[in-house]
């Protein structure tokens, strides 16, 4: 069976796969997850989506109305699912045999009974993050590949490669369309000569996902012990992953440490300002040293004014946080996807970089001039960036809100290029 012929039985839902999430701690992986569902369910009303995750039991709570089946790309067991694919692949293009039983386990069924599948791999398709980390997300793409469905990667920065570069081609070649989320990533990929039919340029699809209430947000705060209603409150984000990049890149790190700088610019703030501090943790696991909340706390033991910073520790939904950072006067952010939830609720922000997505995606809304690189951090630049945000803070706002109104066109722009892929593949519009 091929996919005309699963694909143009108009009774029959439009079947999605989402690939590419790792599991719901990370919160900009769930906010991308859920914000993807949301676009391909307000645009595809006869859409059934199903996530595959390497965390599927915890991922379950994150993404609730749909369906989410276990992947094995990040363990040995999937070794075995690349066989099977392959040799699926290899009966059907030379003897034309579907061997059924070979596609049988869920994971693979999830796969071969696709139109679509959706890559959010973010900026995991880079040897930034080691080789394993870039093989396990070509795992998706090859099985999707092997049993001939369309993939789409959608809202990623790609690149750099070096040692893998001609291998990552071969796969970048065979997508159907490639939905970059920054300008470097555009050229990138020109410079490596992806076709440019294949590329689209959009943002990173956490732009669109919907916040919960104002209601639900003051709530939560008020639980976490502050009211952002009588509060001055500027949010923070801070990793344990910008400390290790602070360690390496940063001159500086010999004399101070990335929560010593973090602590006296938080004082200083706080003095002048007169302001409380919420620490947001974007990602809480699965392994200790990925929780944002033991940098959290680390920061916060070093400030002088203790009574003035806060630490989240809950576990909170992606959606809560966005509402809860958007009641924030000003943000300053180590992760890119707190960023991206404080700009898409038009609050000043101030980006703290490791790596070019900050700057490609603060550029996406004319913020590209309010981005700290690691190597350039300390205290001082950190204070003085964000005294240009405060005393700018009503006409930034101004300028996220006019450039989010031509974010919105973007999602619209994705989900006409996945109309285009579907019916390119023989399936028709749903």
């Amino acid at each position: 069976m091929n996919l005309t012929e699963i694909g143009t039985v108009a009774e029959r839902p439009l079947k999605v796969v989402i690939t590419g999430t790792f599991l719901r701690y990370n919160k900009g992986g769930a906010a991308m997850g859920m914000a993807t569902a949301q676009l391909f369910a307000s645009h595809f009303p006869n859409c059934e989506i199903t996530f595959l995750s390497p965390h599927s039991q915890k991922d379950r709570k994150v993404y609730s109305d749909h369906p989410v089946i276990a992947c094995s790309r990040t363990q040995y067991r999937g070794l075995w699912v690349l066989i099977k694919a392959s040799i699926w692949w290899l009966l059907r293009t030379v003897i034309r045999y579907d061997y059924r039983s070979l596609r049988a386990d869920s994971e693979l069924a999830t796969y071969y009974q696709a139109d679509l599948v959706v890559d959010l791999s973010g900026d995991t398709l880079t040897e930034d993050l080691g080789t394993l980390v870039l093989f396990s997300h070509l795992t998706s793409l090859y099985i999707a590949m092997s049993f001939g469905r369309p993939v789409v990667l959608f809202g990623q920065t790609i690149g750099p490669f070096k040692t893998w570069g001609w291998l990552v081609k071969l796969f970048l070649r065979r997508c159907a369309a490639i939905i970059a989320r920054d300008d470097p990533t555009v050229e990138y990929l020109r410079h490596i000569g992806i076709p440019q039919e294949l590329v689209h340029r959009s943002v990173d699809s956490a732009f669109f996902l919907a916040p919960l209430s104002t209601e639900d947000a003051s709530e939560a705060a008020k639980s976490a012990g502050y009211d952002p209603e009588t509060e001055v409150t500027v949010g923070i984000t801070v990793s344990q992953l910008m400390e290790m990049r602070y360690k390496r890149k940063n001159s500086e790190a010999i004399n101070r440490s990335f929560a010593q700088v973090m602590a006296r610019a938080i004082d200083a703030i706080v003095a002048r300002y007169d302001c409380r501090v919420i620490l947001f943790p974007h990602v809480i696991g699965p392994r200790e040293f990925l929780d944002d909340r033991i940098m959290a706390r680390r920061v916060r033991d070093l400030v002088e004014g203790k009574a003035s910073v806060l630490v989240v520790n809950e576990d909170l939904d992606p959606r809560l946080i966005k509402a809860m950072i958007g009641q924030c006067d000003a943000f300053i952010g180590c992760r890119m996807h707190s960023n991206i939830a404080a700009l898409t609720m038009c609050v000043p922000t101030l980006a703290i970089s490791y790596s070019v997505k900050y700057r490609g995606i603060m550029g996406m809304l004319g913020q590209q001039h309010r981005v700290i690189e690691i190597q350039n951090l300390d205290d001082e630049i950190l204070v003085t960036k964000f005294d240009e945000i405060w005393q700018h803070r009503d006409s930034i706002r101004q300028e996220l809100n006019a450039a989010l109104n031509a974010v919105e066109q973007d999602g619209v722009d994705n989900m006409q290029v996945v109309r285009q892929v579907l019916m390119a593949h023989g399936r028709a519009s749903s």
